[in-house]
């Protein structure tokens, strides 16, 4: 029987609720940003960088890597490759590109560039540049990984993409580490 990891659990409580912190409060720091309220308070950067951000994006990845071990002890390679795919890629193509990108890119058009036409009039010119895109055809940098793992604006959706990414890469690494 599994034994039950809450150490870890707890960890990503905290790692999460750090994130949507750092999130949440992106609105009122002096960073760029986009979405951004006229007032903006110096205290937000302070806590965010100096309590949370110096940390949150490394336990994550901690995090991932000591699920993709445990993953890995009642799995063989291609069990772990496939609940990978279910659950790294499927839903930033399925629920990610479709529900979740749009309005963030429409409301930040509408802030940043004065875009005025409404969400619904936007919606019919933002899915045609979706599938140069996806195949990898769009401009874009080699650093952001879209020629392996190809997303319209990845958006706060890239540290899955990266996660797969790693995952994939580290697998022969990690099954060779599990093999007697």
């Amino acid at each position: 029987m599994k034994e039950r990891r809450y150490d870890i659990d707890w960890l990503r409580a905290v790692a999460m609720l750090g994130i949507f912190f750092t999130h949440t409060s992106r609105f009122f720091d002096a960073g760029g940003w986009h979405l951004k309220n006229a007032e903006q308070l110096f205290v937000v950067d302070v806590v965010r960088f100096f309590l949370i951000w110096v940390w949150v994006m490394e336990l994550f990845f901690l995090l991932s890597g000591a699920s993709s071990w445990y993953s890995l002890k009642s799995r063989t390679g291609g069990q772990y490759l496939l609940e990978r795919v279910k659950r790294l890629l499927i839903p930033p193509y399925g629920m990610g590109m479709l529900v979740l990108i749009p309005p963030q890119a429409y409301f930040e058009l509408v802030t940043n560039r004065g875009l005025t036409r409404t969400f619904w009039e936007f919606l019919p010119r933002y899915f045609p540049q979706l599938p140069a895109d996806i195949v990898g055809i769009a401009p874009h940098s080699i650093y952001d990984a879209q020629f392996i793992v190809p997303y319209t604006f990845a958006g706060h959706l890239w540290f899955i993409r990266y996660l797969f990414l790693i995952s994939l890469i580290t697998l022969p690494l990690l099954l060779y580490l599990k093999s007697e």
